[in-house]
């Protein structure tokens, strides 16, 4: 589903904008291949799930009732990527009003919560962190190669 999502994306002109990421257009094919193959699945998927799914909850359950602790873990997601928006926000040079950037922030903050209620949810279901690891896997390295596809449409 997450293919088909990017997929559809690149194939609408008008929504490949939207996948734009000058972080990712300037890659070299090894820095790429590096990027999807060991950054994202060691660096960010396999670090987030055993901190955010396999830590964090457990720990919040000690001192808050089940929901809270969902709810704080998610805000807790929500917050870790305040930083990786203000940097794409700058690099993809579209931080110039703080109204709009404080705005874009919001948005990802309140995204990457209800992204956290998906993976808990995968992650209580399954038993395992892999299933939401798998997702979380998917969603990342594909953006990726839909950011370097969309770049070098462009340039």
């Amino acid at each position: 589903m997450v293919g088909a999502g990017y997929a559809g994306a690149l194939a609408v002109p008008v929504l490949r904008p939207l996948l734009a990421d000058a972080r990712v257009t300037g890659l070299d094919p090894p820095d790429l291949t590096a990027r999807v193959l060991v950054r994202i699945p060691v660096g960010t998927v396999l670090w987030e799930e055993v901190a955010f799914r396999g830590v964090l909850p457990p720990a919040l359950r000690r001192v808050l009732p089940g929901r809270q602790a969902d709810a704080a873990a998610a805000v807790l997601f929500g917050l870790w990527h305040v930083a990786p928006t203000l940097e794409g926000l700058a690099v993809n040079g579209l931080d110039a009003a703080p109204a709009r950037r404080a705005g874009a922030v919001a948005a990802a903050c309140l995204g990457t919560a209800g992204v956290d209620v998906l993976f808990a949810w995968l992650r209580r279901r399954s038993g395992s962190l892999l299933a939401p690891a798998v997702l979380h896997l998917a969603a990342n390295d594909l953006g990726v190669l839909a950011a370097a596809a969309t770049g070098r449409r462009v340039t």
